[in-house]
Formats: structure tokens, sequence, C-alpha cells
């Protein structure tokens, strides 16, 4: 850091509902980097059951039910504006878009700089570039999200900061992650939330094309969300409820990933990308669709493989590559687990992020 920045000393993180999903780890994992580099941090989130994890961070919370549309509720929005006030941030880090309303908020008085990271282009381009306006900063995880937001949403250039996501790599080396195909039927999953343009249907298609080849695997959808019901149904269609389990109740991608040995990321959308680093982090190879996020993390015949975006016959094959060939998978997991600790470690990124808060609150 500079020798004349200024000295980070009290951050609040705004954030949606604290729900398994690549934003909310990215909260996780940061209030816990910056309180290792002796920030004070506080977040104000929704309830959900990443809650739990935050308070064993010992990270301070106050939740509020409707964060994510905070002008429909007078009494809530007073609450929130004094939590603010209360913990008196140099500055405040909104962690997604879905905050875009509590962050609009704080800008009309005095308060303190804001800071809003995007893992995507927002649905809303107009409204990014006219909260833009009140913002000190934004942190793009990906170069792909930093020129869509530039060229798609008219944010001026100069506001824009790359600063990737990453995980807490050290954690993982401290852990006893098991091996990959250490069973004789290899586990295949497809996680995140399961939402809308995420993909698990083209991934239960897929699937649906192995079995009737004759593959030989294990499949796991895991995750959760309002298209679950969806999910089911094509299941039952495709007479696949006996090969693909739906696994619904973790807090965390930990949580499930040690039962898997090839992980699918089938978004059809970019996405933050933490659910391909975890996997990669856990030695696990990643199949992912080639868009912007997963082309940045993934290195295609390395770390994973990378096929055509909505390509379920080419997904389909890539799947099957993994499961019969179980040397190739084990080397691709060896090298993903190695180069997230290269290039997506946790540290890197919170020291990144605190120069950045300081380089903000200098100016």
């Amino acid at each position: 850091m500079a020798e004349d920045a200024v000295q980070v000393k009290r951050v609040l993180l705004v954030a949606p509902r604290m729900e398994p999903r690549g934003t909310c780890e990215y909260t996780l994992n940061l209030a816990r980097e910056l309180k290792r580099c002796e920030v004070a941090v506080a977040v104000c989130c929704a309830p959900g059951p990443m809650l739990d994890a935050l308070h064993e961070a010992e990270v301070p919370v106050s939740t509020f039910e409707h964060l994510e549309r905070l002008g429909l509720h007078f009494g809530e929005r007073k609450r929130f504006l004094k939590a603010v006030a209360d913990f008196a941030p140099q500055l405040v880090h909104g962690q997604s878009f879905r905050v875009a309303g509590a962050l609009a908020l704080l800008g009309k008085g005095d308060g303190p700089p804001l800071v809003l990271t995007i893992h995507w282009v927002p649905p809303r381009p107009r409204a990014l570039r006219r909260l833009s306006r009140r913002l000190a900063g934004i942190i793009a995880t990906t170069q792909v999200v930093r020129e869509a937001a530039v060229n798609q949403c008219g944010v001026d250039r100069g506001k824009v900061k790359v600063i990737r996501n990453g995980i807490d790599v050290e954690r993982l080396d401290a852990r006893d992650i098991p091996p990959i195909l250490r069973s004789r039927a290899a586990v295949v999953g497809s996680l995140g939330p399961v939402e809308e343009m995420r993909g698990h249907e083209l991934f239960v298609r897929a699937v649906s094309t192995l079995v009737r080849r004759g593959v030989s695997a294990q499949f796991v959808v895991a995750g959760q969300g309002e298209e679950l019901p969806e999910i089911r149904k094509v299941l039952t269609q495709l007479g696949l409820d006996r090969y693909i389990t739906l696994a619904t109740d973790f807090s965390t991608y930990g949580d499930v990933l040690d039962a898997l040995d090839v992980v699918v990321q089938s978004s059809l959308v970019n996405i933050s990308g933490f659910s391909i680093l975890e996997s990669m982090g856990h030695g696990r190879p990643v199949i992912a669709f080639k868009t912007g996020t997963a082309c940045e993390i993934v290195a295609d015949g390395q770390t994973g493989l990378l096929v055509a975006k909505g390509d379920v016959k080419a997904l389909a094959g890539a799947m099957e590559r993994l499961i019969t060939n179980k040397e190739e998978a084990r080397r691709m997991g060896e090298k993903a687990r190695r180069r997230v600790g290269e290039q997506f470690n946790i540290r890197t990124v919170a020291r990144e992020t605190v120069d950045y808060y300081a380089g903000l609150l200098s100016a």
C-alpha cells in the first residue's frame, strides 16, 4: 500500500440473501480475510442458510428480510440506515447488484464512499449506469464483466477495477480432501443455484444421453432455487429419477464437493465463477460451457473441458470422456488445484481489495 494511502479500518459489506451461491461465498471469504488484515468488518444482509458460517467467523451481522427491496419497506429501511450509522464505516461495499437499492439509498446522503462488486452483467444496464454515478468505484470479478459494464451499460471505464474472485486455498490445504474417482462408479454433479438460465436442465438432458449409451456413473444436481420443481418434472419425463440425485440440503459448496468426482457448470450466462473455483480447489476437473467467466478460469484440456454454449451433445461427450478416462480426469484435477492456488487465492484478492479501498479513500 502506498505510504500516503489512508489506512482502512472499518468496512461494511452489504449482501443479498445468504444462501449457497457464489456471490455469498465471496462475501464470506472476503469478510474472513478483511478480519485477517485487521480491518473491522460487519455485514448487513438478508437472512439465509449461510448465516451460520458468518457467525462462526465471528463477523458481526445485521439481517434485514427485505434488504433487496428496501424501497417497499419503510420500517426496515430506517433500521438499515441506523445499522449503517451505528457501525460508522469508512466505506460500504455492496456484494452484488441485487443490493443496488440499498446502495442507492445510502448514496442519497453524505455518507461513506460506496463500492459495488459485479459478478456478471446486470439485467438492467441503465440501472447500473445510474447507480454508478453514486459509486466511488466498481469491482468486476472478470475482464469480460468489466468490458460489458463499460460497453453495454455505459459505465465510466475509469470507475471499474478488475479484482478476481478467490477461494481460501490455505483452508483447503489444511483439510483432508478425498481424492476423486475413489469408488467404482464416477460421481458427476451439476453445482449451483437452480434458477432460469443456470443450465441444470441441459445437464439432465446430457445425463439422459449417457444413460441411453449405457455409460455407468452416478449423477447429482446440487443446488437450491425456484426451478427445482421444473427439474423434478424433467427427471420424471425422461425416466431419470433413479439415475440423478437432487442434493438441496447444504449451506456451502464445500459440503457437497467431497462427494463429487467431476463438476459440471452448464450455465448459459456469466456467473460469479465461485462454484468453478471451489471445485478446482477441491481438485475436481470442471466441465463448463464457453462463457466469459468459465474461459477466464478453466484452462481447456488442462484443468477441465470447455464446450460450445448450449450444446447438450458436446456436454455429454465431455462428461463421458472424463468418466471413462480416469487418469486424465485425475491429472486435470491436480492441475486445477495448482492453478487455483497460484491465481485465485483469496489472500491475494483481499490484499488487492484493501489497497483498492485505500486508494478510493485517499482520493
